[in-house]
């Protein structure tokens, strides 16, 4: 029962209590539909033989039959709860389909008979050239702005970048001066550095020598100091010997004149 139901939906999806004017003119036939043939439009100025094809004659009256069909009450049949409820679930899935086709439909025949409508396509054309040749002159003028913009700053960029490589020589070069100067001042520095310590060398060995010289005369003077004492010791000894002397000889002379007399 369940899959005989399917089918006949697949076969037939408007039910009979969904519109009786469909079934009045005919379930299944062609009656209702009007046949299209002859050229097909397909863009502006441009015809196409095609095949026939069936075109609505009315699309609010198809809205209006699927409306019914999802809103018309469903059979109850001796099935199960569970095969019921998935039947219930397809068929709704089904019905929204079919709902969401047919307002595709009803769109596709507004937006047809929209295009029937009489339009001038060289204006139309001429308008569109003129509108592209508008934004063309907009564009150009704007890349123009930009292009002298860019050469700007590239000419500043270049006279930036010039003065920055003069700048840099010229920082180059001083630096090279400066750096000359300062290996000519270290060796000068060496070269002082050498001459102090050679001049102290000397110096010392000046003031060494005069040490020397100096301890050994004191020490000369010494030595003589001590013979000169010596002298003078044994001179005042001799004096003293020779007074003695003489005073035993003026005794004895004193001595030897008062006998004679």
């Amino acid at each position: 029962m369940l899959w005989g139901r399917r089918l006949r939906l697949f076969a037939n999806p408007f039910p009979q209590s969904a519109s009786p004017s469909w079934r009045e003119s005919g379930a299944g036939s062609l009656r209702g539909w009007r046949c299209s043939r002859g050229p097909k439009r397909l863009g502006r100025g441009s015809w196409h033989e095609g095949p026939p094809t069936l075109v609505p004659l009315s699309s609010s009256w198809a809205l209006a039959s699927a409306a019914a069909t999802l809103e018309a009450p469903s059979v109850q049949e001796d099935v199960s709860s569970a095969l019921l409820a998935e039947f219930l679930k397809d068929s709704r899935k089904k019905e929204k389909l079919l709902w969401g086709q047919l307002q595709v439909v009803d769109a596709l025949q507004s937006f047809l008979e929209h295009m029937d409508e009489a339009v001038n396509p060289e204006e139309e054309i001429r308008a569109e050239v003129s509108a592209a040749h508008r934004l063309w002159k907009d564009l150009k003028a704007e890349y123009l702005k930009q292009t002298e913009a860019v050469e700007a700053a590239l000419l500043q960029a270049l006279v930036q970048l010039e003065a920055g490589q003069r700048k840099q020589l010229l920082l180059r070069s001083t630096l090279q001066q400066i750096q000359t100067k300062g290996r000519a001042l270290e060796e000068w520095r060496s070269r002082a550095q050498t001459w102090r310590r050679q001049e102290q060398e000397k110096r010392r060995q000046e003031l060494t020598a005069r040490a020397q010289a100096q301890r050994e005369r004191l020490e000369n003077g010494g030595q003589q100091q001590e013979q000169v004492l010596m002298l003078q010791g044994q001179e005042t000894q001799s004096a003293q010997r020779l007074g003695a002397f003489l005073g035993l000889m003026e005794m004895l002379h004193g001595a030897g004149g008062g006998a004679e007399n």
